[in-house]
């Protein structure tokens, strides 16, 4: 039997291509059992109906979303644990997030393994504050569990030390207001780069980066608040040698010297692993563009932004006139170096921060532009078909079709709208840009 089967996990989230494969994701791995939200209000009907142990919710949904859901649920429930998953981090800050409640962060599209580690991190303290409960409510029993405790914590001061120095994960414990290591297992010395006496001289927020250390300095006062926390895929500042960690803080009181003990796990291939599995998933092998997997993941997160921000976003059909005439009269390899040449123009033509170009299939290309309306959609369009045009075409062409997003469409409606024109300018003759 899992040992989590008792456990129940509320997933909170409108996309049922999201939602419906996190959900069988944690039946199948932890045997806990999840429930599914498709909106904030349907969210709180469902934990006044039973006691959850997780809350897993995305911040863009219909009706009550984002931080005041999380300030609402997390106030009304607070032994509940709630992390936040969302493929918009720039809108809603790691620190903003905790502050509301959260107690973890999850960015879209997110790993399995990821996803299960997160969620039994959560249920593990969910389960130790279970376990504190009975004595909390028994002052007397306290008082002698804790006597006990400091007993059995006096005599094993030797087997706990070989505990520290034989860990496999890295081990350090550090001032809590000055950040200066106190101690550190021979794990972590390899972890840092450094040697035990060297690492002594040191302030722990000297070993990270620029960006790891903002974002333990932004969130730490939270979690000296709750006495512990984690975070993933924190980089050392190792020269030639980059290393990337989760680590966990557990703040102690040691004898009225506040000491912070730091677990850090080396996750660097588990993560360079994970971006060449998403990459090859989500890259079309022959063009390098994203593939049409990629496409439907993109619209649909795109369509709901912009239909909450108000932003613009405009979808490009391409189509190569022609194309079938061309690999039948100059071969599939010449064909194939088209489809290439092709990839390598929208790479160039598209804005690294906002738009992302597809092989949507065959010899049919799309481009989602982020924050462009029409005009600039042209601009682009006429710049990859003049582009195309200026190189060998071997007989054939390019058509292009244009559609622009408007508040009351829905991503399907989007993509039929760019058919659309991209048929009308295939019907015109060709060898043109319509839009929608």
């Amino acid at each position: 039997m899992h040992e989590y089967a008792h456990r129940r996990i509320l997933i909170v989230d409108d996309e049922p291509i999201v939602a419906n494969p996190t959900a069988e994701i944690l039946t199948r791995r932890l045997g806990c059992q999840v429930t599914v939200a498709d909106c904030g209000e349907t969210a709180l009907e469902r934990l006044a109906e039973y006691p959850y142990d997780v809350m897993l919710t995305d911040m863009l949904m219909p009706g009550i979303h984002g931080l005041p859901l999380v300030r609402k649920v997390s106030s009304q429930y607070p032994l509940l644990r709630i992390i936040v998953m969302t493929a918009y981090a720039r809108d809603f800050p790691y620190v903003d997030v905790i502050n509301s409640g959260a107690a973890d962060f999850m960015l879209k599209p997110y790993q399995a393994d990821e996803l299960v580690a997160k969620i039994m991190s959560q249920l593990r303290i969910a389960a130790m504050r279970e376990g504190a409960a009975p004595l909390l409510e028994q002052p007397v029993a306290a008082h002698a569990a804790v006597a006990e405790a400091r007993t059995l914590q006096r005599a094993s001061e030797e087997r706990y030390r070989r505990l520290f120095e034989g860990s496999m994960n890295g081990m350090m414990l550090m001032e809590a207001d000055t950040f200066r290591i106190v101690e550190v297992n021979p794990a972590f010395c390899t972890l840092a780069g450094h040697d035990h006496d060297d690492l002594l001289r040191r302030s722990a927020l000297d070993l990270l980066d620029d960006n790891a250390r903002t974002r333990i300095q932004s969130i730490y006062d939270n979690f000296r608040q709750r006495r512990q926390g984690t975070l993933a895929d924190i980089h050392f500042a190792a020269e030639g040698n980059p290393v990337v960690l989760d680590i966990s803080l557990s703040f102690i009181d040691a004898g009225g010297e506040e000491l912070v003990l730091v677990m850090a796990k080396d996750v660097t291939e588990q993560r360079e692993m994970h971006r060449q599995l998403a990459a090859i998933a989500t890259t079309d092998a022959l063009t390098g563009l994203a593939n049409r997997r990629a496409f439907d993941s993109r619209l649909q997160s795109m369509v709901r932004h912009c239909s909450q921000s108000g932003e613009a976003c405009t979808l490009l059909f391409i189509d190569i006139d022609n194309f079938k005439q061309c690999n039948d009269t100059h071969g599939h390899q010449t064909g194939d170096e088209m489809l290439r040449q092709i990839g390598r123009i929208i790479s160039e033509q598209v804005r690294l921060e906002r738009d992302t170009g597809f092989r949507y299939g065959g010899d049919e290309f799309a481009v989602l532009l982020g924050q462009a309306g029409g005009e600039i959609a042209e601009r682009v369009a006429g710049r990859i078909r003049t582009q195309y045009l200026e190189g060998e075409c071997h007989g054939t062409s390019m058509s292009i079709g244009i559609a622009s997003f408007t508040s009351a469409m829905t991503p399907q409606e989007l993509v039929e709208a760019a058919d659309a024109a991209l048929y009308r300018a295939k019907s015109a003759g060709k060898d043109q840009i319509a839009i929608a």
